[in-house]
């Protein structure tokens, strides 16, 4: 009697199953078909990249935005701000020797959800029929002891992570200027051009 009342049970239990990973792909599909998974998956990319669902605007930031460097101290700058508002972040990710000069490289964060992204950004990541055409828009001027140059730009990543991008500059043109700079031991950075980037679900 026993065993012919657990039989059943296994039953349902098999049937609750199949029924629970019927809801569960109907569920992924449906998550899938209105963008969302990948949403989750790729991050910002996956809207940028998704022409059908997402339409882009970008528009350059006025004025200036600027950050003083301590060149006593490289690591000490690393984490501050060239640019916030809001949840629009521009931020030093790393400032240090590469190729005999030193290289400062920004990280850009920006928002994302079912309904858009927004980024803000040194890098202007256009869409073209065979793509992205990703270019560093924002000029940055140094000033440093008593001298001013024009930074030169050294590096880019298109939208690889999940909420932005990075940008690099060489700061000094040659290494006598580095020099001087840290003789005197700062350095202003003055950065225009950004690119603001609007991508609205259509």
């Amino acid at each position: 009697m026993r065993s012919e009342r657990k039989a059943p049970r296994k039953r349902k239990k098999g049937v609750r199953l199949v029924a629970l990973a019927a809801v569960a792909a109907a569920a992924g599909a449906w998550l899938y078909g209105y963008g969302i998974m990948p949403i989750w998956q790729g991050g910002m990319a996956a809207i940028a990249s998704d022409k059908e669902r997402y339409s882009l605007d970008i528009s350059t930031l006025p004025g200036e935005y600027s950050m003083e460097l301590d060149l006593t101290d490289l690591s000490a700058n690393v984490g501050r701000d060239l640019y916030r508002h809001g949840d629009q972040r521009i931020w030093l990710s790393h400032l240090e020797p590469n190729s005999g000069l030193l290289m400062a490289c920004f990280r850009s964060d920006g928002t994302i959800s079912w309904s858009g992204a927004t980024l803000a950004s040194g890098l202007r990541h256009a869409r073209s029929d065979s793509g992205f055409g990703d270019t560093l828009e924002a000029r940055m001027d140094v000033q440093a002891a008593g001298s001013a140059y024009e930074a030169s730009g050294t590096g880019m990543s298109g939208i690889n992570y999940r909420k932005g991008d990075m940008f690099c500059y060489f700061p000094f043109p040659d290494k006598a200027a580095e020099e001087a700079a840290k003789e005197e031991g700062k350095a202003l950075l003055v950065v225009e051009g950004l690119q603001l980037h609007r991508w609205t679900r259509r």
